[in-house]
C-alpha cells in the first residue's frame, strides 16, 4: 500500500505541503558537520590530538542524530500521512454537484492571488470540504469541455483530479482547442451528468472569468430547468484593471501578445449575471479577486432544496491515519539524548564481548 498525504485545503489543516520543511534537513546536517568540524580544530589546537576527548564528540553526534530523526518524525507526522485505504459506507442522502471550472489561458492570469485558477481551485476545495454523501463531478472546459470526474462520493478521486486541472493538462485522447466557450461546457455537462431523477437535487457551479467566444450559453437555460438544476455563476478577476494572460511555456515570451500588444484581460461579469438572472434557481456571485467562502455559502443556497438518496453501491474511500506511529517514534528519539553517554560507553563494552 502507498502512503498518502492530503492536500491541506481539503482536510481544513495542515497537509502535505508541511514535507516542504524536509528541505531543511540537508542544511541542518550541513550545519552541523560544519559546527563539529571546526570544534574539533579548536580543541585540537588547545589541547593537541590527543586531548581531544573522542567519547564526547561521538555523544554530540548521537544527540544530534536523535534530535533530527525526532524532526523529521514530527514534521511527517504533522502531514498526516493515510495508508491501507479501505472503502466505507457516505452518508445515504446528498446532492449532485458539478464543478464546471474554466481552465482557459486566461484563468492564469495573476490579478487574483496566486491566480485566478487556483483562487477557483481553492474556492472548490473549500465547499467539497463539508460535502459528506454528495456525489461530485469535475469538467474543465475552455475551448472544449473534458469531464476529469464523474459523478462520485470518492473525495479522494476528485481532489486528484482537481490538482490536474489545468491549460496545459489535456486528458488521453482528447484534444484541447484554445478560447472560452462556456456554453459547450454546460451542454456537455447536462447530456453526460444530470438526470431527470434527481431532478431539484442537482447543482451546477460554474466557475470563470466570463469570457466567452459566441457559445450560446443562455441557450443552455431552458435544459438546466428542465432537469431541475440549479446554477451558481461565479465570476473571478479584476472587473476593472484586469490582468495580463502568462504565454505559454517556450514561447518566447512572458506575456500573450496579439498584434504586437500584450493582450489584457478583465472579468466579464455581466453576461455571467444575465445567465444565472435567466435561470430558474440561478444565482451569480462575484468573487473578484477574492477567496469565496463556498463551503459556507452553498450549504446556504440549498439547504430549503433538500437531499436525495444516493444509489446503492455508492461507497467513499478513506485512508488510515498512521500519524500517531510517527509521534510516537519522535517522543522516543526525544527521550534517547537524555543517555548519550550510556550508548556510547556501551558500544565499546559490546564489542569486547
Amino acid at each position: 500500500m502507498t502512503i498518502r498525504f492530503p492536500n491541506s485545503a481539503i482536510r481544513g489543516s495542515v497537509g502535505w505541503e508541511v514535507l516542504l520543511l524536509l528541505g531543511a534537513v540537508p542544511l541542518a546536517v550541513f550545519w552541523f558537520v560544519e559546527a563539529e568540524r571546526k570544534r574539533r580544530a579548536a580543541l585540537r589546537s588547545l589541547a593537541g590530538p590527543r586531548g581531544v576527548a573522542q567519547g564526547i564528540l561521538r555523544e554530540r553526534r548521537v544527540e544530534f542524530g536523535f534530535l533530527l530523526g525526532a524532526t523529521v518524525c514530527l514534521i511527517v507526522a504533522l502531514a498526516r500521512p493515510t495508508w491501507s485505504e479501505v472503502w466505507v459506507e457516505p452518508s445515504g442522502e446528498g446532492r449532485d454537484i458539478v464543478f464546471l471550472l474554466d481552465v482557459s489561458r486566461s484563468m492564469l492570469a495573476a490579478d487574483a492571488v496566486p491566480s485566478r485558477l487556483e483562487l477557483a481551485k481553492m474556492a472548490i476545495r473549500d465547499c467539497v470540504r463539508g460535502a459528506t454523501g454528495d456525489r461530485l463531478a469535475l469538467v474543465a472546459f475552455s475551448g472544449s469541455a473534458s469531464i476529469l470526474c464523474p459523478l462520485t462520493t470518492d473525495l479522494a478521486f476528485f481532489q486528484d483530479k482537481l490538482e490536474e486541472a489545468h491549460p496545459d493538462f489535456i486528458p488521453a485522447g482528447e484534444v484541447r482547442v484554445g478560447g472560452t466557450r462556456i456554453g459547450d461546457a454546460i451542454r456537455k455537462a447536462t447530456e453526460k451528468l444530470f438526470t431527470a431523477e434527481r431532478r431539484a437535487y442537482q447543482d451546477l457551479i460554474l466557475i470563470t472569468d466570463g469570457e466567452d467566444q459566441q457559445s450560446a450559453p443562455e441557450a443552455t437555460v431552458a435544459k438546466l430547468s428542465e432537469l431541475g438544476v440549479g446554477l451558481i455563476a461565479i465570476g473571478v478577476g479584476d472587473p476593472i484593471r484586469g490582468a495580463r494572460i502568462p504565454a505559454p511555456a517556450g514561447s518566447g515570451t512572458e506575456f500573450v501578445r496579439h498584434g504586437g500588444a500584450e493582450v489584457w484581460t478583465r472579468l466579464e461579469g455581466r453576461g455571467l449575471k444575465s445567465l444565472a438572472g435567466a435561470c430558474p434557481r440561478g444565482v451569480y456571485l462575484e468573487a473578484g479577486t477574492r477567496l469565496l467562502p463556498l463551503g459556507k455559502i452553498y450549504p446556504q443556497l440549498v439547504k430549503h432544496l433538500g437531499r436525495k438518496e444516493n444509489a446503492v453501491g455508492e461507497r467513499l474511500r478513506q485512508g488510515r491515519e498512521i500519524f500517531p506511529l510517527f509521534i510516537w517514534l519522535a517522543l522516543i528519539c526525544l527521550t534517547m539524548p537524555w543517555r548519550p553517554r550510556r550508548l556510547v560507553a556501551a558500544v565499546p563494552v559490546a564489542l569486547a564481548m
